[in-house]
């Protein structure tokens, strides 16, 4: 397992979990389970909690799509190193058996290069789908900061 794969896990459990106690809390205050007291003092740690896990997700996001451009460079260089074998091959510069042992090892080197971009970009998706929709307490209170002149 890579490390950015471990990060990813990490990630994706605290933005879920951050979004499961925020929705939790909000249900608990609508319910009158808890006071506005007790929510307002609660709301502001786990958004704190929320925001940190966004400011991973979003960290992550920057850091996979580095990697995807490389593996991408990466996959370009696999290809013209196979054709530049091949033309190798055409014109007798180099022989059979060489170009056989070549190219195999160029084939396996770019087949794991996709497969490595497949799993960047299905962590990407993933991630993607985890971005936070507006939050209509923290879109509330702008307005009434708005409202105030702040």
């Amino acid at each position: 397992m890579s490390a950015w794969e471990e990060d990813l896990n990490d990630v994706l459990e605290a933005l879920r979990r951050s979004s499961a106690k925020l929705s939790r809390l909000k249900s608990l205050v609508l319910s009158g389970k808890i006071s506005k007291e007790t929510y307002e003092d609660l709301i502001i740690r786990f958004e704190a909690d929320a925001s940190n896990a966004e400011k991973r997700r979003r960290a992550l996001v920057e850091t996979l799509s580095k990697i995807q451009k490389e593996l991408s460079e990466q996959a370009k260089l696999f290809e013209g190193l196979t054709s530049s074998l091949e033309a190798k091959l055409a014109s007798s510069a180099v022989s059979e058996d060489h170009y056989v042992k070549v190219s195999t090892a160029l084939k396996y080197g770019f087949e794991e290069t996709i497969r490595e971009m497949e799993s960047v970009s299905n962590a990407l998706s993933e991630l993607y789908k985890e971005a936070p929709e507006p939050d209509q307490y923290l879109i509330g209170k702008a307005m009434k900061r708005v409202e105030k002149g702040e």
